[in-house]
């Protein structure tokens, strides 16, 4: 636990006059109260490979697949995972993108 954050948890057992224990239980992530490991998320990003090309021959016949490259070319930092349906990206389109290596 971080000096800060058990530095908080003690000033949150004296104020709320709970026990330290179940304070810091409490700050703990349910999985590990539960005795699982608890694995931080990693969350996933597309982009385009270096020296990838929008003019690619192998997408010239798969539209979605060159707007979803054109697309990942305006976000040089990478796409999130989450943000897709919002751009209105097909994964299956990124996928096939994959395979031909021209994301990652």
């Amino acid at each position: 636990l971080p000096p800060a954050l058990f530095k908080l948890c003690l000033w949150t057992a004296q104020y709320y006059q709970h026990s330290l224990g179940d304070t810091l239980s409490w700050a703990l992530p349910v999985l590990l109260r539960q005795g699982e490991l608890a694995e931080a998320r990693q969350e996933r990003f597309w982009s385009m490979v270096p020296g990838a090309r929008l003019d690619d021959p192998r997408i010239a016949r798969a539209p979605r697949q060159r707007e979803a490259l054109a697309t990942l070319a305006q976000h040089p930092h990478g796409v999130a995972h989450q943000l897709l349906s919002k751009l209105m990206l097909s994964k299956d389109s990124l996928d096939l993108l994959l395979a031909k290596g021209l994301v990652q």
